[in-house]
């Protein structure tokens, strides 16, 4: 019984939201994006309404398994677009290799977002290689300046980010 009230009060995801939005704003519902998507959208050749788009259909993909829908009538009314801007939009993401479109007749079309995944998985390895290698050339210049040797530690609960720290020295005592 006891450990039932513990496991209750540890933070969750949608607790943690609910503190930050309000559970009125999360019962509505709420869509996870990963930051390196957000922060390169340039990158990825992406202008607001493209990920505005990306949004409205991450939004619609709830289990991993099952591809999102939504049809296009839908996400023009969310992004206030027609439904032409909106195939246009759709072909164009498609063209640049960040979408893939399963078209069913008759129904709205399946939608799949892992081509965008694999590329930003790319700025995120590249990313984190180009931190490691900036990490390096500073523990480099550390050591040719006679400065303690420096010790690189990656992840922490962002796993993207890389921190250099002074190694720990160990002292023997001489008793």
């Amino acid at each position: 019984m006891g450990n039932q009230k513990a496991e209750e009060k540890k933070p969750t995801v949608k607790r943690e939201l609910e503190k930050k939005w309000g559970k009125v704003l999360i019962r509505e519902g709420w869509t996870p994006i990963p930051n390196i998507i957000l922060q390169n959208q340039r990158r990825l050749g992406l202008d607001a309404q493209d990920f505005a788009l990306i949004m409205v259909i991450a939004s619609h993909w709830w289990v991993s398994e099952r591809l999102p829908f939504p049809s296009k009538k839908r996400m023009a009314t969310y992004l206030d677009l027609s439904t032409r801007q909106i195939q246009r939009r759709l072909k164009g993401l498609e063209d640049a290799g960040l979408l893939k479109r399963n078209f069913r007749p008759g129904t709205s079309t399946i939608y799949s977002l892992e081509p965008l995944i694999e590329e930003a998985e790319n700025i995120a390895k590249e990313t984190r290689n180009s931190k490691r290698r900036i990490a390096d050339q500073e523990q480099e210049i550390a050591q040719k300046m006679g400065k303690p040797n420096l010790e690189i530690l990656d992840g922490g609960k962002n796993k993207n980010m890389t921190q250099v720290f002074p190694k720990k020295r160990r002292i023997k005592t001489l008793m």
